[in-house]
C-alpha cells in the first residue's frame, strides 16, 4: 500500500462527518434525558443533511471535492453546519435536555469560530474535529481513552501527505478545538 493510499484511508476514517454523529451518540447515551427517538432524528439530521448538501454542491459545481480542499468552498458547508447545530439546540431546548443543550452550545461556538477563521485562513477541519472528539470523549470518560491522543499525529500526517494542509493549518485546528473544548468543559460539568 502506498503512502498516499494509506493517508487517504486515514482521512476517510477520521472524517468530521463520520466522527460528529459518533460523538453525538456517545453524548446521548452517556448523559441525555431525552427520548431515544430524538437520537435517531438528530443522527439523521447531523449525518444525512450535510451529505445531501455536499452531493448537491457537487452537482451544482460549488463544491469540487469531498474534503472541500478549496477554502472558499467551505463557507456554504459551514453555514449548513451552523444551521444544523441551531436546530439541534432548539430540539434539546424543547426536550429540556440541559446537558446536550450545553454541549451543543460549546460545539456551536467551535463551529462558529472555525467558520469565521475560514473566511480568512484555511484551518484543518479534520484536526479540529478529531481533537474535539478525543478531548470530549476523554472528559466524559475520565480520561479512560487517553491513548486516542496518539491518533491525532496520524491524522495530521495523513493531511500533510495528501497536501491538504500545511503544519500551521493543522496546528491551528488542534489549538482551536483544544481551547474551545477545554474552556467549554467547565460549562459542561
Amino acid at each position: 500500500m502506498t503512502k498516499q493510499r494509506l493517508a487517504s484511508i486515514i482521512s476517510i476514517i477520521f472524517d468530521p462527518l463520520i466522527e460528529g454523529p459518533i460523538l453525538l451518540i456517545i453524548f446521548f447515551l452517556a448523559k441525555s434525558t431525552s427520548p431515544f427517538w430524538l437520537l435517531v432524528l438528530i443522527v439523521f439530521i447531523d449525518t444525512f443533511l450535510p451529505i445531501l448538501f455536499m452531493l448537491y454542491g457537487f452537482k451544482r459545481g460549488f463544491i469540487s471535492d469531498w474534503e472541500t480542499t478549496n477554502r472558499h468552498e467551505r463557507h456554504s458547508l459551514n453555514f449548513v453546519l451552523l444551521l444544523i447545530t441551531f436546530l439541534n439546540l432548539f430540539l434539546f431546548y424543547i426536550f429540556s435536555d440541559i446537558f446536550l443543550l450545553r454541549a451543543f452550545f460549546v460545539f456551536l461556538i467551535l463551529i462558529l469560530i472555525y467558520a469565521l477563521i475560514t473566511f480568512f485562513w484555511k484551518i484543518s477541519g479534520h484536526m479540529t474535529a478529531n481533537t474535539a472528539f478525543v478531548i470530549v470523549l476523554n472528559i466524559l470518560s475520565g480520561w479512560q481513552f487517553w491513548w486516542l491522543v496518539f491518533l491525532l499525529p496520524l491524522v495530521a500526517w495523513a493531511r500533510l501527505v495528501r497536501n491538504k494542509h500545511d503544519i500551521w493549518q493543522i496546528l491551528g485546528g488542534v489549538a482551536l478545538a483544544s481551547l474551545i473544548i477545554l474552556c467549554g468543559a467547565s460549562f459542561l460539568f
